[in-house]
């Protein structure tokens, strides 16, 4: 099937249709939620959980409707979870850009950052909870777990100088891996696809999103802020020591 250069080259419609779902999927009647959410539209990132979504639930983008926009809400969803996160984690490393911008706590501040992140977490489940999706609820119920767990292990071993390797890989997978492996699966499960198919396509993610990380790490080292659109040596500046420094 994905005969193109590109496996995106197949999702370039309901991509193109996501970002105009994704802005009016963030407005609210509350001024200073719409303010940031106007603010995040511009932090426009590489989309690669959303595509993944589609991409492990292609048939679905051929059914009839409604599991269409089931795949839709999976996608805007899985997004949503993923700039919380973000959101959280420029809170904590104090970040002043994200995506060539300036990240939410610097443009407001920490506190509206806090509660904004919240607001992308909650309305994510609401969303999910109104397309009638128990198994998805489940899965990103779950990955929402591992993600607070990441954040946890990860304060753990701040300033620590003797983290296992097996460790480092550990917090990867709560923090990055998870989710994209998740993304993978509800667009599996949205699909129709059994079990089986389901857990395969996880792995795939979760095995791509440990790949993501790594590479993100090297990054922070050898990259720089233009290409990157965010500071570079953050990770050794905030104490955590990623696989370059574990290995060196």
């Amino acid at each position: 099937m994905l005969t193109t250069k590109s496996p995106f080259a197949i999702i370039q419609e309901p991509l193109a249709q996501f970002e105009e779902a994704w802005i009016g999927v963030l407005t609210s009647d509350i001024p200073l939620v719409d303010d940031m959410s106007a603010h995040l539209a511009m932090m426009r990132g590489k989309r690669f959980r959303p595509a993944m979504v589609y991409l492990c639930g292609f048939d679905a983008l051929q059914a009839d409707p409604q599991k269409r926009r089931r795949l839709d809400t999976c996608a805007l969803v899985v997004e949503m979870i993923h700039t919380a996160t973000l959101i959280h984690d420029d809170i904590i490393d104090h970040a002043l850009l994200r995506r060539g911008v300036e990240a939410v706590n610097a443009r407001w501040n920490r506190k509206a950052a806090v509660l904004m992140g919240d607001y992308l977490f909650a309305r994510s489940f609401v969303m999910l909870v109104r397309e009638t999706l128990p198994e998805v609820v489940d899965i990103m119920a779950e990955v929402t777990y591992a993600l607070s767990q990441g954040e946890l292990l990860q304060e753990h071993y701040v300033w620590s100088t003797d983290i296992p390797e097996s460790e480092y890989f550990r917090l990867i997978e709560m923090k990055t891996a998870a989710l994209i492996g998740a993304a993978c699966e509800v667009g599996s499960t949205v699909a129709g696809d059994g079990r089986e198919e389901r857990a395969v396509m996880r792995e795939i993610g979760r095995k791509l999103g440990l790949i993501y990380q790594v590479t993100d790490d090297i990054l922070d080292i050898e990259g720089s802020v233009e290409s990157l659109g965010k500071a570079v040596y953050a990770d050794f500046c905030q104490g955590r020591a990623t696989l370059p420094l574990i290995r060196a």
